[in-house]
C-alpha cells in the first residue's frame, strides 16, 4: 500500500471517528502512528 493510500485511509477513519470523541481518537491515532514508526525504525536496526 503506497503512502498516498496509507494517508486517505487516515483522512477517512479520522473524519469518521473524530466525531465521536476527538480527544480519544486523537490519542489513539497518535499511538498508532508511534507504534509503526517505532516499528520500522526496530525492524531497521534488524538489517
Amino acid at each position: 500500500m503506497s503512502i498516498e493510500q496509507q494517508k486517505a485511509i487516515w483522512d477517512k477513519n479520522w473524519q469518521h471517528q473524530s466525531q465521536i470523541n476527538p480527544k480519544e481518537i486523537l490519542n489513539s491515532h497518535f499511538a498508532q502512528e508511534a507504534y509503526h514508526c517505532l516499528k520500522n525504525f526496530i525492524n531497521e536496526k534488524k538489517r
